[in-house]
């Protein structure tokens, strides 16, 4: 499937699951809204190093 039923009937889950992601990596996202040509979604991640990377 890719998330659409009909034209006019979408379901998704991408957005969800994204965010699920980052929140398990302590992360977040971010949404914007640009006028002309729809959404921006940022994903921020955190860098980890050493034993910190393994928790």
């Amino acid at each position: 499937m890719n998330g659409c039923l009909s034209p006019d009937i979408f379901f998704g889950i991408g957005l969800h699951m994204a965010e699920s992601i980052a929140l398990s990596h302590h992360g977040h996202i971010t949404a914007d809204n640009m006028e002309d040509t729809g959404a921006l979604f940022t994903v921020i991640l955190p860098i980890l190093h050493g034993a910190e990377a393994y928790e």
